[in-house]
């Protein structure tokens, strides 16, 4: 149980831990009240960022701000929880590149910050540190991904925002329009409003990743579409994108405007897509992986140090239960949990978003350290859900409590501090 103090001198209460231990400052308490832990039910982390939501439907957000994703005017991030949206019924949450998303349970979809290239899905280009409605809906599932969202809407599959390439929306360019990317002077193609596949298909679940997006239909088959020169469709193309660069030229690459199906051994149930790789839970709890093809860093977890234009079996024992990948495009790791909870890890180590020491080096990734097959993270927590970030990882445990670790350098790990660390710890309770 934690407490609650006030000091005379301030008319602020301050977070204590049990025990009467008063913080620095407060040597006259006049006021001390017993306080429930706030119990987190949903958890999404972006490019540098992560949002949670507690079980009275309020989001919380940490970590950068240099687009408003924090729900406030952009700027200075924090290092520790802030209150983004109040009373507004979330149970999911989701985070991308700069912006966020929540979905309450009427199928409402609400995303602000980065919306240059159309992320928000309200038919604006602009960054808003406000809330806005994602057109269309009821959403079953909404996921974000780097740049763009996809969601199921019953279980038709629209995406929205923006794309380098411009198949991982799954329409063909004609329906999209140009737009400028958020970083650079190169032109994109977007789309500002939730648009359906060009290809009618029936889905149960979508995952959007960097510049592809995949999807498990109803009868546990996995469908990838999107940008695949890394080999992240797990499939042949059947098509070329048109990168426009004003500066060097245009240039035609490898992709598919369609969902291609990948050859799988067995059925999906869970499907991530990354940003140079794709990984897919089957029926077995077993965990497949592609991709990573010239940009390696242990991602597919085979053992190995290339990686693989089709599905290899990630080398672990391990019966799992869910999955993560990160969508940073190098330095890129998966993470995913077994039947009991227990957190694994696999990829670059770069900032410790192992969890754990690891003694393999990656060379095709620049010889940095890697975990070419899962490790386990180093601690005792159990978790409901995992989710990876830009070099940092944040879980869910079972209980309701959040616990991030890896790169902090914008205060991403929750904790008050922006120290880089590889070991599990506490985001800082809300007072």
């Amino acid at each position: 149980m934690r407490m609650r103090v006030r000091c005379r001198a301030s008319a602020l209460w301050v977070a204590t831990l049990a025990g009467g231990t008063f913080l620095p400052g407060c040597m006259d308490p006049i006021g001390v009240v017993e306080e429930t832990p706030r119990v987190w039910t949903a958890l999404a982390v972006g490019e540098s960022h992560a949002c949670a939501a507690d079980a009275l439907g309020n989001v919380f957000c940490w970590g950068a701000n240099d687009r408003g994703q924090l729900s406030a005017p952009a700027g200075r991030g924090a290092a520790a929880p802030t209150l983004s949206h109040i009373g507004v019924g979330a149970v999911d949450v989701m985070a991308g590149s700069g912006y966020a998303c929540f979905l309450t349970g009427t199928g409402v979809a609400t995303c602000w910050g980065e919306g240059r290239i159309g992320q928000l899905g309200n038919g604006g280009a602009f960054i808003s540190p406000i809330g806005a409605r994602v057109f269309g809906g009821p959403w079953a599932q909404v996921s974000a991904g780097t740049y763009h969202a996809c969601g199921i809407a019953g279980t038709a599959v629209s995406c929205w925002g923006g794309d380098r390439y411009g198949a991982s929306l799954g329409h063909r360019l004609p329906v999209q329009s140009r737009c400028t990317s958020p970083t650079t002077n190169e032109f994109w193609w977007c789309s500002l409003e939730p648009t359906p596949l060009d290809a009618p298909m029936a889905f149960a679940s979508v995952s959007a990743g960097l510049w592809h997006s995949c999807g498990i239909d109803g009868s546990g088959d996995v469908h990838c579409w999107g940008y695949n020169v890394l080999g992240q469709l797990g499939a042949a193309t059947a098509d070329e994108c048109l990168f426009i660069d004003p500066v060097h030229g245009d240039s035609m690459f490898p992709c598919n405007f369609d969902p291609v199906r990948v050859d799988l051994p067995e059925t999906a149930t869970t499907v991530s897509a990354g940003a140079s790789h794709t990984c897919a839970l089957t029926t077995s709890q077993a965990v497949y992986c592609w991709g990573g093809i010239q940009l390696y860093a242990g991602q597919l977890g085979h053992g190995g140090g290339d990686g693989s234009l089709t599905p290899v079996r990630v080398a672990s024992e391990a019966q799992f239960a869910s999955l993560s990948l990160s969508r940073q495009y190098i330095w890129t790791s998966s993470c995913g949990l077994d039947t009991g909870g227990r957190a694994l890890c696999w990829g670059s180590n770069r900032s410790g978003e192992m969890g754990a020491s690891v003694t393999d080096e990656c060379v095709t990734g620049g010889g940095i350290p890697c975990a070419k097959t899962p490790v386990a993270v180093d601690t005792e927590e159990r978790f409901a859900e995992l989710h990876v970030g830009e070099g940092f990882v944040c879980g869910r445990t079972q209980d309701g409590r959040i616990l991030c670790w890896g790169n902090n350098d914008l205060g991403q790990l929750g904790d008050g501090t922006t120290v880089s660390r590889q070991e599990p710890r506490e985001i800082l309770p809300i007072g």
